[in-house]
């Protein structure tokens, strides 16, 4: 990807993935944490809400990339949010793989 180029549709992939994580690829640090907190809050109370939450942030996330787009913005988090993407995929496999383990070993 061109560092120059600030793609909307890389910040509404990010929100979908983690609510917050297009608005840390848009340099919005507040709003990210925001958007996260909410995001575990209203997942915790009710899981249709997080669902809700996701929504909003992905259409947040890639309204505001629009935006930075036409204004030739270039995002300073690419690298950084892919590091982030990245190690939320192996933490999950390896907490998938640990958990199958431990429940095979106490069924037998």
């Amino acid at each position: 990807m061109d560092p120059a180029k600030h793609m909307p549709i890389v910040a509404l992939f990010f929100s979908l993935f983690l609510p917050g994580l297009g608005q840390f690829y848009n340099d919005e640090i507040r709003k990210a944490i925001i958007f996260f907190l909410a995001f575990i809050i209203l997942s915790y109370v009710y899981a249709l809400s997080g669902i809700f939450m996701i929504i909003i942030a992905a259409a947040d996330a890639y309204k505001k990339a629009n935006t930075l787009k036409q204004t030739n913005f270039i995002s300073k988090n690419f690298k950084t949010s892919i590091i982030i993407l990245i190690t939320i995929f192996i933490a999950a496999f390896l907490i998938g793989f640990f958990a199958s383990s431990i429940i095979n070993i106490t069924k037998t």
